[in-house]
């Protein structure tokens, strides 16, 4: 469960980082808010997976679902690699590596 959690606040990082860095170079305060709001719940669910909580980790993959979706429309409608191709990218690599660990999780419990 360590790793995951990891995984998890490294990407909660991430979508930080983005949120920031939307900001500085569009002026979006949305942006800066809907990450810091994200990476905060993303933060928590990462603690409370390391400490072996089921529930926060399927918490963790539905918010990662939903931001799959909203990236990849983001992708979709802009044809631009940066930021929405490529976390459309690292938030499926995250996705699936926690949904093809999921059925470990469940046995450990």
């Amino acid at each position: 469960m360590q790793k995951k959690s990891i995984i998890i606040g490294i990407y909660a990082a991430l979508v930080l980082v983005g949120g920031i860095m939307g900001y500085l170079m569009a002026h979006s305060v949305i942006s800066l808010v809907i990450a810091t709001i994200i990476a905060f719940l993303l933060f928590i669910c990462s603690f409370l997976v390391w400490r072996k909580n089921l529930m926060a980790y399927d918490a963790t993959i539905g918010i990662l679902f939903l931001l799959f979706v909203f990236f990849g429309y983001r992708f979709f409608m802009t044809h631009h690699m940066m930021p929405g191709g490529m976390m459309t990218v690292v938030t499926a690599l995250v996705l699936g590596y926690l949904m093809m660990r999921k059925k470990a999780v469940r046995n450990l419990s």
